[in-house]
């Protein structure tokens, strides 16, 4: 409601000025209008102070909603990070020799091709066993609960291009893909119908992937600027093999 006045104010003052000057210009009145048009200023000038705390109050609310937006996102976007790194580690026949600690260093040529090689139907690191589909699927459905969780709370206090990027992730086919895994290993035992599921060795699955991965590095770099101590990277040494998965694990033909 005060911005609004505001907002309808500016031009009425301004006017006024403009008024009281030439009148004060013409000879008209030039005390009362000189009088006038003094105390039009300092009106003016006092509502433009008062237009930049609100603004400046606007920011620091906006700046603060987001924060705590992203401390409530803090533990899935590590998990979601740390997941990708799996897959990537269960997908290579050895230790990188690349330095990969951020989520920038991780997703370059190497993650996409690598990848190419995952099989789905491998079992995944869990307890009891489960293959790779099925945990993926669970695991997915969490990471976007928690996005739709945040969105709901927080949307209307949120810049609307951290809206739109949080929305775009929801969005994601290949986080769609990974929901759909167990219903396609289901389907394809009612048919009888026997497939290879290193699916991302299929035309277009690549795209798919690297999408995805780009819309999760804005995520996690949002992350970093917002929250203070918000370093996202890998623990100190992620190719461990007593550290789940194991490299290769869900390599095909391993």
């Amino acid at each position: 409601m005060i911005k609004s006045l505001l907002y309808i104010s500016y031009p009425v003052l301004g006017l006024l000025v403009a008024i009281s000057f030439t009148a004060y210009a013409w000879g008209w009145f030039e005390d009362a209008a000189l009088n006038l048009g003094t105390e039009i200023v300092g009106i003016l000038l006092t509502v433009f102070l008062i237009d930049i705390v609100i603004r400046r109050h606007e920011e620091n609310e906006r700046a603060k909603y987001k924060r705590v937006a992203f401390q409530q996102l803090r533990i899935p976007i590590r998990r979601h990070f740390s997941l990708l790194f799996g897959l990537y580690k269960a997908s290579v026949p050895e230790v990188s020799a690349r330095p990969i600690s951020t989520p920038s260093e991780l997703f370059d040529g190497d993650y996409f091709e690598q990848l190419r090689q995952f099989d789905f139907s491998k079992d995944a690191p869990t307890a009891p066993k489960q293959p790779w589909m099925d945990y993926l699927a669970h695991e997915t459905q969490q990471f976007k609960d928690s996005l739709s969780r945040t969105l709901e709370k927080y949307a209307i206090y949120l810049p609307p291009e951290t809206v739109d990027l949080i929305e775009s992730l929801l969005n994601s086919s290949f986080l769609s893909f990974l929901v759909q895994l167990p219903s396609i290993r289901r389907l394809d035992q009612t048919e009888g119908y026997r497939r290879s599921y290193t699916m991302l060795s299929a035309n277009g699955m690549t795209d798919m992937l690297r999408e995805h991965t780009d819309l999760f590095k804005r995520l996690a770099s949002e992350y970093e600027h917002s929250v203070s101590n918000g370093t996202l990277s890998l623990s100190d040494d992620p190719w461990r093999n007593d550290v789940a998965p194991k490299i290769g694990s869900a390599r095909v033909g391993a």
